[in-house]
């Protein structure tokens, strides 16, 4: 049988069709595939280059940190408001995220306070949401009355508990920070209905997503984090009378709000520094301000493996800016006008990292300080802080030190004498 031209060329264009059909499938197969992988590399190049163009300083104002939020991924869905990468990009700053949780072994028994507290801690770590059973011995109910002052604060705290038998049942109340630091740390997701933890997350977010803190040191980080928090929050004095108003003591008062009373910077201070990797406590204890001593909180950081008080409540100014007279400061320091309960927390005797120590603003005498003034008058401002070792009121000069930077205009200089060997003094001109 013999085929037809016609019918001959009939078949070749069936075939033809047939293969530019099967060409047509596998290009849009590939320009799809092309296109998703084009848009996840624009994404990873938006976070690299938010990295890349982010300047890390350690005294980043708060608005250089809003300036530089922006640049970091705008590919959010409407459902979060931060993308999976944003996460992965703060994971590589922090090198914290998705750590394991710890696994929960009942202790065999805890003998004082220090132990109950650390058993808490790590309960509260293993995602456990039930209330704890502690087996105790010589612990007493005064002393589980004051278990609050010892737990890791930004773990949660005990709301109640009650002895039986030898054993502390504890009933656990978990604050906001407790989910977004599980989160960033270990990767346990936020409850979505939780809209303040998921709030305060976002906040955290774009403060450390606009710095990249992978070669900074612990110092560093530290002074960053103490700036941010006294830059952007404003004392809230009116929480201090006002018992509803709970936000204040709370490190989402400070993040959201803007305004806290000393738990908040203390709470603030402690989530950041757990977040970067630093160990801290959240100190509380009293304060004394003229005649009036009152309740108080601050925190307590490890710097290069010594132990440091740091006060970002008293470090904040206001409209006098920030001060560093509380920053990394040892026990015969702040003992001057701080205290707390002896025996539960690290002693502190080093000044290696104090601000002053560490930027070369101590002077040992008013010598060195007149130097000091001397060769820096051209680069000095209207304002100067330093600290001194030999402070004697009869001795200085505050005329002749004064006048070493400014030439006329009022002039003013104040003092506070924290102990014989430090002593906190600003020079200033209007």
């Amino acid at each position: 049988m013999f085929m037809s031209t016609n019918d001959g060329k009939n078949e070749n264009l069936g075939f033809i069709k047939i293969a530019i059909a099967i060409i047509a499938i596998l290009l849009e197969v590939l320009c799809v595939a092309g296109i998703k992988y084009i848009d996840a590399c624009q994404r990873g190049d938006n976070l690299s280059s938010s990295a890349a163009t982010t300047e890390a300083t350690t005294q980043q104002s708060d608005d250089d940190i809003d300036d530089t939020t922006a640049q970091t991924d705008t590919n959010d869905t409407e459902e979060q408001s931060v993308s999976a990468g944003d996460i992965c990009d703060l994971s590589q700053k922090t090198g914290l995220l998705h750590k394991d949780l710890p696994e929960w072994e009942t202790p065999d028994t805890c003998t004082d306070i220090k132990q109950v507290a650390n058993a808490f801690d790590e309960y509260v770590l293993s995602a456990s949401t039930d209330g704890l059973t502690i087996p105790t011995n010589g612990v007493s109910e005064d002393d589980i009355s004051l278990i609050n002052s010892y737990i890791r604060q930004h773990l949660g705290v005990a709301s109640s508990y009650v002895m039986v038998d030898g054993k502390c049942k504890i009933d656990i109340e978990y604050d906001d920070q407790f989910f977004v630091y599980r989160y960033i740390v270990y990767g346990v997701p936020i409850p979505d209905d939780n809209e303040r933890a998921n709030a305060l997350y976002e906040a955290l977010v774009e403060m450390l997503s606009a710095v990249n803190m992978e070669d900074m040191s612990d110092y560093d980080k530290e002074l960053m984090f103490h700036d941010y928090i006294t830059g952007i929050a404003d004392y809230d004095y009116a929480a201090l009378t006002d018992p509803k108003d709970r936000d204040a003591h709370t490190a989402y008062g400070l993040f959201i709000d803007h305004e806290c009373v000393c738990e908040g910077y203390s709470e603030a201070m402690n989530l950041l520094l757990t977040i970067a990797g630093i160990d801290n406590y959240y100190i509380s204890g009293e304060a004394s301000s003229g005649s009036n001593t009152d309740g108080h909180a601050w925190n307590q950081v490890c710097i290069d493996g010594d132990w440091y008080h740091v006060d970002a409540t008293w470090d904040d100014r206001g409209d006098n800016g920030i001060s560093y007279e509380f920053f990394n400061v040892p026990d015969a320091v702040i003992g001057t006008n701080h205290s707390w309960e002896d025996g539960y927390w690290p002693e502190c005797t080093s000044m290696e990292a104090n601000y002053y120590e560490y930027n070369d603003l101590y002077f040992s005498t008013q010598d060195e300080l007149v130097a000091y003034l001397s060769d820096n008058s051209d680069e000095i401002g209207n304002k100067v802080h330093v600290v001194v070792g030999d402070y004697d009121a009869a001795s200085y000069d505050f005329s002749k030190l004064v006048g070493i930077l400014w030439q006329g205009g009022k002039c003013y200089h104040s003092v506070e004498k924290l102990s014989d060997d430090y002593t906190y003094i600003v020079l200033y001109k209007n």
